[in-house]
């Protein structure tokens, strides 16, 4: 059984009315990356305020208290689709998206009689020996991004939306085919064509 205790003012200033209310809110309590809703009733008093300024002075900071608890409520997080750490719950960006790409190698079959006696091709990126192929070797139609190509590798973008990467192609005696630089795009594979 729950007893009821009549409710009182809870203390009493000189000539002053006081009105007493209930109210339903809304409390967002967030545990761990999920957010619970909690109804809490609530029954208070408080003074008559017969001054319509002071009234909607009263009424302005208790909204922008409203707002600013809704707001603190929103998580942060990556909300880019593009991004490999996007998460689908965040609803604020705080710019932490992190972006990486695929990069393939190809070539079809006229680019295989253009190599005037050189047996195999060398890739690096940036700098670094990523692998080889024989230049005989080829590739009928450009690749798509779920395919290997001849060769491959993942660009780390790191927090930018694109990224620029040098490729060069020597033959096995080091002669230079190419020296390019080219630009990557967050949100899709990049297809180099060795011509």
């Amino acid at each position: 059984m729950v007893e009821t205790l009549p409710l009182e003012e809870p203390f009493h200033w000189k000539n002053t009315e006081w009105n007493a209310h209930s109210i339903f809110f809304l409390q967002f309590t967030i545990f761990s990356q999920d957010i619970y809703v909690v109804f809490n009733f609530y029954y208070y008093f408080y003074p008559k305020i017969k001054n319509k300024f002071m009234k909607k002075f009263i009424l302005f900071i208790g909204l922008g208290l409203i707002l600013a608890t809704f707001n603190s409520c929103k998580k942060a997080g990556c909300t880019d689709l593009k991004a490999d750490n996007y998460s689908s719950k965040a609803k604020t960006n705080d710019g932490s998206c992190t972006y990486s790409e695929k990069l393939i190698f190809w070539q079809n079959y006229a680019s295989t009689q253009t190599w005037g006696g050189s047996a195999v091709l060398k890739i690096y990126v940036d700098g670094a020996y990523l692998g080889s192929f024989a230049t005989s070797e080829y590739i009928a139609t450009a690749p798509d991004c779920a395919s290997n190509g001849q060769l491959n590798k993942t660009i780390d973008f790191g927090n930018s939306t694109t990224k620029t990467v040098n490729v060069k192609v020597l033959d096995e005696n080091n002669y230079e085919w190419y020296n390019q630089n080219i630009t990557m795009n967050a949100g899709s594979c990049t297809t180099y064509q060795i011509l």
